[in-house]
């Protein structure tokens, strides 16, 4: 049986971090290229690989002790104290991730435009998933592999391909409908394909404008709104000004690439 929706993401930005350092280190050890479980997408590659049969009745067996499964091992660690599984359960999904990562790619070679998003999954179950603009049936490729894997879940919830989305972050369409006031307190802006949105991050660092307490909340401007409620209005604010889906969040600004 085919999922119809992948688990929900409820993974924190600190979560996130972890399973990015933890995925790159998988990759680094497996010459597996694929795209980042919270992808921007980018950097994904889309070439074929070879396809995997069906993950069920599949077991793992250890390599000979050396450099590359001891780091692996320290790996396990890691993922089994930031999703709360045993360090075996997460020497399974470490290694399973390569292989969901390569499905991933077939799918994205194979789909091409009509795809909206895709990446891991890791609470409260976890695998592989893609999202398909509502409405948009897969080929019969994705149905059958999804059909022999029951890790990897096809949803059709999205209203944008992430084409459409990149192309519009490209062409800075939300800084043109970001109110002039707001444009220096924005952090950085990205793409998130577990919500199908683009995401723009304000500076939690930079406070409020200072203004008369006397002034109701209604008739304050974004920028001198607590930051909760400057995010709240500005996603109202995009979504309105340009039809596309929106993320609002809190966020600080990169550190700068020194040397």
């Amino acid at each position: 049986m085919i999922p119809t929706s992948k688990p929900p993401a409820q993974a924190t930005f600190k979560t996130r971090f972890w399973v990015v350092l933890i995925l790159i280190a998988v990759a680094s050890l497996f010459s597996a290229g694929c795209g980042r479980d919270n992808p921007n997408v980018s950097d994904v590659q889309t070439e074929p690989v070879v396809s995997r049969q069906g993950s069920e009745g599949n077991t793992y067996e250890e390599p000979e002790e050396n450099e590359d499964t001891l780091g692996l091992k320290l790996e396990a660690q890691h993922y089994a104290s930031a999703f709360g599984v045993s360090e075996e359960e997460a020497l399974r999904r470490l290694v399973r991730s390569v292989e969901l990562k390569a499905m991933l790619q077939e799918i994205i070679a194979v789909e091409a435009e009509r795809v909206a998003g895709w990446g891991l999954v890791h609470e409260p179950e976890f695998g592989g998933w893609v999202d398909f603009v509502g409405g948009t049936e897969p080929t019969a490729f994705t149905r059958e592999l999804a059909a022999r894997h029951s890790d990897l879940f096809v949803e059709f919830e999205a209203t944008h391909t992430m084409d459409e989305l990149l192309a519009a972050l490209d062409n800075n369409v939300e800084r043109e409908a970001i109110p002039v006031s707001m444009r220096d307190r924005i952090a950085y802006t990205d793409i998130d394909a577990s919500t199908n949105s683009i995401v723009v991050a304000i500076d939690s660092d930079i406070p409020p404008v200072p203004i008369d307490d006397t002034v109701p909340a209604a008739d304050r401007p974004i920028e001198s709104l607590d930051l909760p409620q400057a995010a709240e209005a500005l996603e109202a604010l995009l979504e309105q000004a340009t039809g596309l889906p929106f993320s609002v969040v809190l966020g600080s600004r990169p550190a700068p690439d020194i040397g």
